[in-house]
């Protein structure tokens, strides 16, 4: 789904944020446990630090993992806006336009002198709020593989997205098909 150019790029990070972690997973399933796993993340995710990150910055950005996860884990729109709306209002968000010398002209928000955290905080709240104002909270999902913690947009024209991948939906297509062959066929009565 195109949501355009700004908020594809925002709800993709924010997708990829959370999914750094697995909830009830331990520390050695978090893909940012040290401040140079931020430090590659954000570069990974084109949003290089001007300075390695601190601890307290690291502490900052697994806060707003929680805090991204708990949207899409809302069960329902108004507990998304609200957490959305918190999310925005402790963000700093400043727009400006950039084309990156030569490009298109295209949004980015947050300045380029806040922290890894406090930019993060902008780009992925703001991105999240536009698809739930102008798509709805049915597109934020998490997936429905039970071994799997990992959230997902539904880019689907019609919201049939269950599985945050192919291998996870995969793998529950094989859990279901080996079920029902094991399951004793009813004979007649």
């Amino acid at each position: 789904m195109n949501f355009g150019h700004y908020s594809d790029d925002s709800v993709g990070l924010a997708v990829a944020l959370v999914n750094t972690h697995e909830p009830g997973v331990d520390d050695s399933g978090d893909d940012l446990s040290t401040t140079r796993d931020l430090e590659r993340f954000l570069a990974e995710q084109g949003l290089a630090a001007e300075t390695e990150p601190s601890e307290a910055e690291l502490a900052a950005v697994h806060e707003l993992r929680a805090e991204l996860r708990a949207v899409f884990a809302a069960p329902d729109e108004t507990t998304a806006a609200g957490a959305l709306n918190e999310l925005l209002a402790d963000s700093e968000p400043v727009p400006r336009l950039s084309d990156h010398g030569g490009g298109r002209w295209h949004l980015h928000v947050g300045s380029r002198t806040a922290g890894p955290a406090a930019r993060l905080r902008a780009i992925t709240s703001l991105g999240l709020a536009l698809v739930l104002a102008e798509e709805g909270r049915e597109r934020l999902g998490l997936c429905a593989d039970q071994d799997c913690g990992a959230v997902f947009v539904d880019s689907s024209k019609n919201l049939s997205r269950r599985y945050c991948c192919e291998g996870c939906s995969n793998r529950a297509n094989v859990r279901a098909y080996r079920a029902r062959h094991r399951a004793p066929e009813a004979g007649p009565v």
